[in-house]
């Protein structure tokens, strides 16, 4: 009686730890280097790389966030998050204000 209480404890134990795992990717999905978000982030960043003599030292690298660019980031997370036309718009007033601020 007592090893069929356990047996049912263990089960619904591994059942609701189960319950957590997924076996969904972590990877967004279009992928960071697909899409006009990664053309224009692309197009609008700088990098460059700092050596002592053959030793690598630092890598600098700087994103311009145009609106442009700022739009495309916005409309790929509500992409990303499955984010509502409200929330969308609510996030481009934000951008452009951030553009226009500096």
């Amino acid at each position: 009686m007592r090893s069929a209480a356990l047996l049912r404890a263990a089960l619904v134990l591994a059942l609701v730890a189960g319950a957590g795992c997924t076996m969904r990717s972590r990877t967004p999905s279009p992928g960071t280097m697909e899409g006009d978000w990664a053309v224009k982030r692309d197009a609008a960043t700088r990098r460059d790389l700092l050596y002592d003599g053959f030793d690598h030292r630092a890598t600098a690298t700087a994103t311009h966030l145009s609106l442009a660019v700022r739009e495309a980031r916005a409309r790929r997370l509500a992409e990303w998050k499955g984010w509502t036309a409200e929330e969308l718009a609510g996030r481009l007033a934000a951008e452009q204000a951030e553009a226009e601020a500096g």
